[in-house]
């Protein structure tokens, strides 16, 4: 992963939840966070998740007097995310960071595409305005777009287009339809045999492996893009990570790739 990303971690880790971690990181005598914490909100109600910010910015004023204060005057993220709308994929709490360290893109199945207006005028904000160095694109096992990439029964761009959801998802249905990759290949010929294709399991081989590719086929979309082939600025780097969200684990996938000086 990153060479610097502990030393980064080490100034910036605090917890972003409704408590913060009694061992946070000091961001001057640099020590590590403790393991143990208060277990993070699960509001239900829109009165308990104002409560829950409410107690988030009571905590981190404590433990950081001044930190909103100095947090309005600008922001300087050292890493932009383009990750899954998913709700357990919550950059903040699941990175162990206070606000203003990732600036991020999510939606379903962590997709960029250099026609999606949004998508794209946060990549090019993030490294021609706001100086972002680090990409990640980080998918995650389990992924309901992925799934749904597998049980759809679209077969062309074309009928893609007629459903909001499929044509979205239509990149992904693309690599199940045609990766050698053998773990999708055979996937796929498991389904062929069957009248209705259900969600694949968690730890289907072939649906991992899908989660896998999707997540490499956006690292090269936002590497080709004009965004980062028309880019002078300093070496921006892009990562490929899955996230797995029955361990808490991150596999970085090995497809880092840069673009700049």
């Amino acid at each position: 992963m990153f060479p610097h990303l502990y030393s980064l971690c080490l100034f910036y880790v605090l917890l972003f939840a409704h408590l913060i971690y009694p061992g946070r990181c000091d961001q001057h005598s640099g020590k590590a966070p403790s393991a143990a914490g208060d277990k993070l909100a699960e509001p239900t109600t829109v009165k308990d998740l104002l409560n829950s910010e409410k107690q988030f910015e009571k905590n981190l004023e404590k433990v950081d007097p001044g930190f909103f204060k100095h947090s309005a005057a600008a922001q300087h993220p050292p890493f932009l995310l383009f990750g899954c709308s998913d709700s357990r994929l919550s950059e903040g709490t699941l990175f162990h960071t206070a606000p203003g360290v990732v600036f991020a893109e999510r939606n379903i199945a962590a997709q960029y595409y250099e026609d999606d207006k949004n998508g794209n005028a946060v990549l090019v904000y993030a490294t021609a305005h706001l100086g972002v160095h680090n990409i990640i694109v980080m998918g995650h096992y389990g992924c309901g777009g992925v799934a749904a990439a597998v049980t759809s029964t679209v077969n062309s761009e074309k009928d893609a287009a007629k459903d909001p959801i499929e044509a979205w998802i239509w990149p992904i249905r693309d690599i199940y339809l045609n990766s050698k990759r053998a773990e999708i290949a055979a996937l796929r010929v498991k389904n062929k045999k069957l009248k209705t294709i259900a969600a694949p399991a968690l730890n289907d081989t072939g649906y991992r492996a899908l989660v896998e590719e999707n997540v490499k086929a956006n690292v090269q979309r936002i590497h080709k893009s004009k965004a980062a082939t028309g880019y002078k600025g300093q070496k921006t780097s892009i990562y490929g990570w899955v996230y797995d969200i029955a361990t808490g684990d991150i596999k970085d996938l090995g497809v880092t790739v840069s673009f700049g000086k």
